[in-house]
């Protein structure tokens, strides 16, 4: 883990911040908070946002109306003019404002809106066009090196190059991950590959690709979840009111009876009943969840326990 990173901690109506032995070393004094990168993260205190130091000094006051996490030296934040990009001192890096702004993981290029409702396009960091304003959304780089651009029912996707390399029809297709994309077509959904090969087919209310062993799909608006493993080409055996991705080792999160717990990839829980409040971006009422990918993760119940997930298994901290 780096130095720099603290891990985000919800109690009494605000966010501070713990380091990995769960003692607290910022206070909660934040209404929201990002994570930190490059030694800075960015916060929330009234209606303005701002940047802290690891010591919880702001480096940048709050003067922002939202702001990003820091990638590359690099930071997207929003003024009443609209989207730009700053730099570790706070200084505006692009010479104009955006509709929409955020970068597209190369280091070298964002994605970028014209106005409000205006037509995307990818420039560079010094604000030159580098792919035209044509179309009607742009998705980043997955772990292929592919963005996607969207015109109506059309999707390409694109290598580094801006050579097309792959185009399909449907009413909606995500970006790749693990490979896999999630299609819709006439309210179905459904999974294909790289080359258009349907996963699953199209007759799913809903599909969540967990990782590349795993597809979260529910058949009906309001049935159960279950998993489906594609190299197996097999549906599991536990049925989920709802879940979500977890994090590394093939951990996911799933409801049964209204609580939530963590499963491994054999479907075994392996921390029950963890509260009864979650949502899709990971973060609850009782909890907050971090992790990153290359190490551990970290789950904090407010009013119970801190644990600790790596490759040793399920640790309590506090």
């Amino acid at each position: 883990m780096a130095e720099d990173v603290l891990l985000p901690v919800w109690e009494n109506g605000f966010w501070g911040f713990m380091d990995e032995s769960a003692k607290m070393v910022i206070p909660p004094a934040y209404s929201n908070v990002g994570e930190f990168a490059d030694g800075v993260c960015a916060v929330r205190m009234g209606e303005k946002c701002g940047y802290i130091d690891v010591d919880g000094e702001f480096v940048i006051p709050p003067r922002f109306n939202d702001a990003g996490d820091f990638e590359d030296g690099l930071a997207i934040v929003e003024d009443d003019e609209g989207c730009t990009a700053v730099d570790l001192a706070g200084r505006q890096l692009l010479p104009g404002h955006y509709g929409w702004l955020w970068t597209m993981g190369d280091g070298i290029s964002l994605v970028a809106q014209a106005g409000d409702r205006g037509k995307w396009g990818i420039i560079d960091y010094n604000g030159n066009a580098v792919w035209p304003f044509i179309f009607d959304e742009i998705q980043g780089y997955d772990e292929k090196g592919w963005w996607k651009g969207t015109c109506g029912h059309i999707h390409e996707f694109r290598d580094n190059t801006g050579m097309v390399v792959r185009r399909f029809t449907y009413d909606d297709l995500s970006p790749f991950f693990a490979d896999m994309a999630v299609a819709e077509d006439g309210g179905r959904i459904g999974v294909i590959d790289r080359q258009g090969n349907e996963i699953l087919p199209l007759r799913f209310s809903t599909a969540q690709i967990c990782d590349m062993e795993r597809i979260c799909v529910r058949e009906e608006e309001y049935g159960d979840f279950v998993l489906y493993y594609p190299r197996k080409r097999q549906y599991g055996m536990v049925c989920f009111e709802c879940c979500s991705k977890g994090g590394p080792y093939g951990l996911i999160f799933g409801r049964k009876d209204g609580k939530w717990s963590l499963f491994d990839g054999d479907e075994r829980r392996v921390l029950a009943d963890i509260g009864s409040e979650f949502d899709g971006c990971l973060y609850g009422m009782y909890y907050r969840f971090w992790h990153d990918e290359r190490t551990m993760f970290y789950l904090r119940l407010e009013k119970d326990a801190v644990y600790r997930v790596d490759s040793h298994g399920v640790t309590r901290l506090v």
